[in-house]
């Protein structure tokens, strides 16, 4: 039991990550892109 799959039912599908988790990721790709083409 590792990974997302927190639930310990038994089933080994992961589910998958939160929404919130993916909404940093857009934010942190968005800003390091941000950065990269302004401090240039």
């Amino acid at each position: 039991m590792s990974g997302w799959d927190r639930d310990r039912s038994g089933d080994y599908t992961p589910a998958p990550p939160p929404r919130a988790f993916w909404i940093l990721v857009a934010i942190l790709v968005i800003a390091v892109l941000y950065f990269a083409v302004f401090a240039a």
